[in-house]
């Protein structure tokens, strides 16, 4: 009989799902590159973005997230984020997983 080994959750803050607009400024290539959240928590969030290259862990970027459905992305919108880990990049889209650099709260999400 097989045993199967779960690894420990590493999440510190619970994470909502949550789709909305969003872009990144994805700092090594001084670009903007539109996207959109998948899930997000005050700590963090999964993210679909659209890009011509793959981004990499460890990149850093700053997020801007449309929490209020208004569709305008200022930088009064600005998160601080680093990549922490890459999915597969195809058909020009790629999901990734950032940390916020500072926690952000959430009232507006819920």
């Amino acid at each position: 009989m097989q045993t199967l080994e779960l690894k420990p959750e590493r999440r510190v803050a619970e994470r909502i799902e949550l789709k909305r607009l969003a872009k990144v400024m994805h700092h090594p290539s001084h670009r903007y590159l539109p996207a959109s959240t998948r899930n997000i928590s005050t700590t963090g969030a999964l993210i679909e973005v659209v890009t011509t290259r793959p981004l990499a862990a460890g990149d850093n970027l700053d997020v801007f997230v449309d929490f209020d459905d208004t569709k305008v992305l200022d930088n009064s919108n600005a998160v601080s984020a680093t990549i922490i880990r890459v999915q597969e990049w195809t058909d020009e889209r790629q999901t990734i997983a950032i940390h916020f650099q500072d926690a952000i709260e959430l009232k507006e999400a819920a």
